[in-house]
C-alpha cells in the first residue's frame, strides 16, 4: 500500500514539475529579460520530468491491453447491437402485431363471408317457403273454387232429380262425350233418365221415349277374409285359437262391389261401373226406368186382345207404382189412339 502511495506520489510530482517547467520557459520567452541559460536549463527540466513522469508511468501488459481493446469493442459493440436488439424488437412486436391484425382481418372477413351466405340462403329459403306456401295456398283456393262448382252443379242435379243419386264411372260411353272412368251421377227426371258428369260440369238426357233397354248386372257386394280356423288343444286352447283366428280374418277382411248398369237407346250404349250400390238397389232406385222399358218390351198381340193385354200391363205398373197417374192415362190415350 506505501510503496503504492509512493509511486504515485512521484509520478504526480514528476508531472508538476515538468508542467511547472513548461509554464516558467513560456513564461521566459514573453519575459523582457532574455536569459539564454535559463531558456535552455528551463525547458530540458520540464521535458526531463515529463519524460520521467512518462517512464514511471504505470503501463499496460500486452494482455491486458487485449483485454482492454476486447472491453472497448465489446462496449461498442452493445452501443451498436443495443439499438439492433431494439429495433428487431421492435420490428418483431410490429410484426406480430400486424400478424394478428391480419388474422383478426381475416378470420372478421370469413365470419362476415359466412354470415352474408347464410343471410343469402335464409333468405332464398324464406322466398322457396313464401313460393310453396303460395303454390299451396292457390292449389288451395283452385280446389275450393271446384268444390263450390261441383257442389253447385250437384245441387242443379238434385233440384231435377225424382230419385237418389247413383255414383258410377264410365267404362263404355258410346256415342257420348265422356272419358272412361269419369265419375259420374245417374238419376231419373220426369223426362227421362239423366247422366250428370263431375268433372266437366255438363249432363246427358235420354228421354223415356228413346230409352230402349236398361239393366243392372253383377253379383253385388262380396267379402273375403284369410279363412283361417281357429282351434287348439283342450277349452282354453281352443278358445285362444278361435279368438287369434278371428282376429286375423278381421284384420284380413275385404269386401268388395260388382255393379254395373247398361243404358240401351236406339243408337247408343252406355255402360258405368257402379261404385256404392249392388243390382238390386240401383233397380229400386231406378225403377220407373225399369218400369217404362218393361212397358215397351211388352209384345204387342193382334187385335182386341193385344190392346186389352197392353192395358192390363199397364194398370199393373200403375198399381205397383211404377207410373205415375199421368203417365198411365198418358200411355193408355196412346194405346187407344192406336
Amino acid at each position: 500500500m506505501i510503496s503504492m502511495i509512493w509511486k504515485w506520489t512521484c509520478r504526480g510530482g514528476a508531472v508538476l514539475v515538468g508542467a511547472f517547467g513548461l509554464l516558467l520557459f513560456a513564461k521566459l520567452i514573453f519575459a523582457k529579460h532574455f536569459d539564454v541559460l535559463a531558456m535552455v536549463v528551463v525547458p530540458f527540466v520540464g521535458v526531463f520530468f515529463l519524460a520521467l513522469a512518462y517512464k514511471i508511468w504505470p503501463k499496460q501488459t500486452p494482455l491486458e491491453q487485449r483485454n482492454h481493446r476486447q472491453a472497448k469493442l465489446g462496449k461498442l459493440a452493445d452501443m451498436i447491437t443495443s439499438p439492433m436488439t431494439e429495433l428487431t424488437e421492435l420490428a418483431g412486436g410490429i410484426a406480430a402485431s400486424a400478424i394478428e391484425s391480419a388474422k383478426e382481418i381475416a378470420s372478421s372477413a370469413i365470419v362476415q363471408r359466412f354470415k352474408n351466405a347464410g343471410k343469402a340462403a335464409s333468405r332464398e329459403m324464406a322466398e322457396q317457403r313464401e313460393a310453396r306456401y303460395n303454390a299451396q295456398q292457390s292449389l288451395e283456393r283452385e280446389r275450393l273454387r271446384i268444390e263450390a262448382l261441383h257442389a253447385k252443379f250437384i245441387d242443379q242435379i238434385k233440384e231435377i232429380a225424382t230419385s237418389p243419386l247413383i255414383l258410377a264411372k264410365v267404362f263404355s260411353a258410346g256415342e257420348l262425350a265422356m272419358k272412361r272412368d269419369e265419375p259420374v251421377y245417374v238419376t231419373q227426371t220426369t223426362n227421362g233418365v239423366c247422366i250428370a258428369v263431375m268433372d266437366a260440369r255438363k249432363r246427358f238426357d235420354i228421354p223415356w221415349d228413346d230409352l230402349l233397354g236398361i239393366e243392372a248386372t253383377g253379383t253385388g257386394k262380396s267379402t273375403r277374409n284369410a279363412g283361417i280356423v281357429g282351434g287348439g288343444l283342450g277349452v282354453e286352447g281352443a278358445a285362444t285359437g278361435i279368438l287369434v283366428a278371428s282376429a286375423l280374418n278381421a284384420i284380413s277382411t275385404r269386401t268388395s262391389l260388382d255393379s254395373w248398369l247398361t243404358l240401351r237407346t236406339a243408337t247408343n250404349e252406355v255402360v258405368f261401373s257402379v261404385l256404392q250400390s249392388d243390382p238390386r238397389e240401383v233397380r229400386g232406385m231406378l225403377a220407373r226406368a225399369f218400369a217404362v222399358v218393361g212397358a215397351k218390351s211388352v209384345a204387342k198381340p193382334e187385335g182386341t186382345n193385344g190392346l186389352a193385354a197392353e192395358l192390363s200391363v199397364l194398370s199393373k205398373l200403375h198399381a205397383d207404382g211404377a207410373l205415375t197417374e199421368a203417365e198411365f192415362n198418358s200411355a193408355k190415350a196412346k194405346l187407344l189412339a192406336k
